[in-house]
């Protein structure tokens, strides 16, 4: 396993998928489907759709190149929540949005009781599906904006409310080796402000019969001190990247 490590993103990522799909063995397939019949039995509201998995990497030239692999999401959880599969580990690239507000606070979000994983602080953002892929080419921004709108109503491209939105970081290593691509958006709202908005969104899923993703908010600022007793109360439910991009976005200020 290697370390986790998080640095700027210095050169173009472009992610391709190969158009081949992964085929495991037979009784490895039997554990995945029987894993994924528990989970379903206790979370109904699971769809196994598509998933991506890393096959190479290259940054030798002036792009970082990533090609993937499909399988699917049983695979992936499987492969995260109980381990032990070698080569068919499943090492999924994702995109994560970290919103930071015209007062210098970040906004992230424990995911509801009612997701897959339940409990576990990330920043808004999620994995690759076929709608995010044109002509075997991975438009990851496409998929960010899409996590945004539908995880926390915002629209990046909203002049009225937004600063800038970009890409920033790229996260590597940790257990699975999964990688994380993440963008830094900045507000024109305040920690409050974003507070309200929020609220006012919620109200709106829950008449229509619908649950946030997220099952609380987190408004935290950026100051090292605030980071680091977050991070040592959190730590057994922050997902693996947490820590190191709010220590990265804490050095920015």
């Amino acid at each position: 396993m290697s370390a986790i490590e998080i640095r700027p993103i210095k050169k173009p990522v472009h992610i391709r998928v190969s158009g081949n799909k992964i085929v495991l063995p037979e009784p490895l397939r039997q554990q995945i489907d029987q894993h994924w019949q528990q989970l379903v039995k206790d979370n109904p509201r699971l769809h196994n759709g598509e998933a991506f998995t890393v096959v190479t990497v290259d940054e030798a030239n002036e792009k970082i190149n990533i090609e993937l692999a499909e399988t699917d999401y049983a695979h992936y959880l499987y492969s995260y929540q109980v381990g032990g599969l070698g080569e068919f580990t499943v090492r999924i690239i994702h995109s994560a949005t970290l919103v930071i507000t015209e007062d210098n606070k970040m906004i992230f979000g424990a995911m509801g009781e009612h997701t897959s994983r339940p409990g576990v602080i990330q920043c808004c953002g999620g994995g690759i599906d076929h709608n995010d892929i044109t002509d075997g080419i991975v438009d990851i921004e496409h998929n960010t904006v899409k996590e945004l709108t539908e995880e926390l109503d915002l629209n990046p491209y909203d002049k009225n409310l937004v600063v800038d939105f970009s890409p920033a970081y790229l996260k590597t290593g940790g257990p699975t080796g999964k990688m994380t691509l993440v963008y830094v958006l900045r507000l024109k709202l305040s920690g409050a402000q974003f507070l309200q908005h929020y609220e006012h969104f919620v109200k709106e899923l829950k008449g229509n019969h619908q649950e946030p993703e997220f099952g609380r908010i987190f408004c935290i600022d950026m100051d090292k001190k605030t980071i680091e007793a977050f991070i040592g109360g959190h730590e057994d439910k922050l997902n693996e990247y947490m820590p190191v991009l709010l220590r990265a976005a804490g050095a920015l200020i």
